[in-house]
């Protein structure tokens, strides 16, 4: 228990509220940043998806364990003292979310985009209630960092009292934290990548200067020569033209497909 004044809080149960403060801070952070919503509108998801998916961890728990609450219904409640499985938690959760992103016109791809590297941070913030609650520890180790567990839980375990254990929990949490960098990395990466693209069909068309109707009248005979459909004005195929070769920046086209387009322009 912390105890904070006259109130008393479950360490477990603060650790998975810190974890879920954390995640709808970075899922409405970034939604933000892609115009697709506000913070607001995460804060109200996650009152809905945040409860749906304790009760998806909890029920995923029950059901993996029964033996443990078999006999004991009154156990099933008892959330305080430990026990949410996290692919129940994320299942469940994860529905009500994009139901209610839905509701709110934000698109299921984007908010999936937004919540992905929020979901490890909150498991890693999360998983240390396993260390208050001494569980979730493995096997005995004589590492520098082994675990020193209660005398009652180590003989529980079977084991002498003083024996060491694998800190599983931390294990997983430094992963989850460890993949959290990682989704965050990778976004940015993608993010360049595809601001460069833009800068390079940028470029190209402000080298053929072309009119909005040039541009239509262009895009209409090369549909006519090409056979396939062309539209200049939102990307460039590489499918579309069936000629290019290499990356839209270097706009590389073969012979044959680069005298058409020239024999184009020079009507235009």
């Amino acid at each position: 228990m912390l105890q904070l004044g006259p109130l008393k809080l479950n360490a477990y149960g603060a650790m998975i509220a810190l974890g879920v403060v954390a995640a709808v801070w970075l899922s409405g952070r970034r939604l933000e940043k892609r115009g697709a919503g506000t913070r607001e509108d995460m804060s109200a998801i996650a009152l809905w998806g945040v409860p749906a998916g304790v009760i998806g961890g909890r029920l995923y728990h029950v059901i993996t364990d029964w033996e443990l609450f078999s006999g004991h219904p009154e156990r099933i409640i008892q959330i305080w003292k430990g026990g949410l499985g996290i692919w129940g938690g994320i299942f469940l959760g994860v529905i009500v979310g994009i139901w209610e992103g839905r509701r709110r016109g934000i698109s299921t791809a984007v908010l999936l985009t937004c919540v992905a590297p929020a979901l490890p941070l909150a498991q890693s913030i999360g998983r240390w209630g396993n260390w208050f609650n001494q569980e979730l520890f493995g096997r005995p180790t004589t590492l520098p960092w082994g675990l020193e567990v209660s005398e009652f839980h180590t003989r529980q375990a079977g084991f002498p009292v003083g024996t060491l254990f694998h800190p599983t929990f931390l294990y997983e949490s430094l992963a989850c934290l460890a993949l959290c960098g990682m989704l965050l990395l990778l976004d940015k990466v993608v993010k360049r990548a595809s601001s460069a693209q833009n800068k390079d069909l940028a470029e190209v068309r402000t080298a053929v200067a072309l009119t909005p109707e040039q541009e239509s009248r262009l895009a209409a005979a090369l549909e006519k020569a090409t056979g396939k459909k062309v539209n200049l004005k939102v990307v460039v195929d590489p499918s579309v033209l069936g000629g290019v070769v290499a990356t839209v920046g270097d706009s590389v086209i073969d012979g044959s497909v680069r005298t058409r387009l020239d024999q184009v322009k020079s009507r235009l």
